[in-house]
């Protein structure tokens, strides 16, 4: 079954499948914001999707060589991370299928468009990343396989952190008006807390 990827359509599967990926350092790394992203879908979801893992070094779950999804159009691949760590999405960036690319230029990290190369949003490298962060939220298609993909990562784990609070507290909620395939946005720590909230986060652009 064909769903057009925009995030309103992130409720259309029946099946949510949680890629884990395998560095288990810093307190699980993205494990955790992978399995909030997939509770949540669960839980907001209508029909309820059944809820799955997998990790990302199973051959159930991706080619074990290329990362490729093995599964089909009747899944949702849920992706917490960049393709550092996580070998999903560093196959689909390098097959030039994701909206967005994770790219490092000297002292510089950034995200970029696919189709144009044209930076979205960028941070140095160096500074505080506990407290302030970018995170993109993108959701697209392999069209080998037909896998159905949604991504969240930011250029660090406090973003990606703040990717997956804000899908689940904010996106899900209001999920028919979400009319994009791909949203940038920036969080920063106004409380001191060093964890996201609603307010600390500000869309910077959308597109497909």
């Amino acid at each position: 079954m064909c769903h057009d990827t925009t995030l309103a359509n992130l409720c259309s599967v029946a099946k949510v499948t949680v890629i884990l990926d395998t560095n288990k350092n810093s307190s699980d790394g993205n494990r955790v914001p992978g399995r909030a992203l997939g509770a949540a879908l669960r839980d907001q979801c209508l029909p309820k999707p059944q809820l799955a893992e997998a990790e990302q070094d199973s051959a159930a779950a991706l080619n074990l060589t290329t990362g490729r999804p093995v599964s089909d159009s009747s899944e949702l691949l849920v992706v917490a991370g960049g393709p550092f760590f996580q070998n999903l999405e560093g196959y689909l960036e390098e097959q030039r299928i994701t909206p967005l690319y994770w790219n490092a230029t000297g002292e510089v990290t950034e995200f970029r468009k696919t189709a144009t190369k044209q930076v979205v949003a960028s941070l140095p490298i160096a500074g505080d990343h506990e407290s302030h962060d970018i995170f993109i939220i993108q959701f697209m298609r392999d069209a080998a396989s037909g896998s159905l993909v949604l991504n969240v990562q930011g250029f660090w784990l406090s973003g990606t952190v703040a990717g997956a609070y804000h899908v689940s507290h904010a996106l899900l909620a209001e999920l028919e008006q979400q009319d994009q395939a791909w949203y940038a946005y920036e969080w920063t720590d106004l409380d001191g807390d060093r964890a996201p909230d609603l307010n600390e986060i500000h869309l910077l652009e959308a597109g497909h």
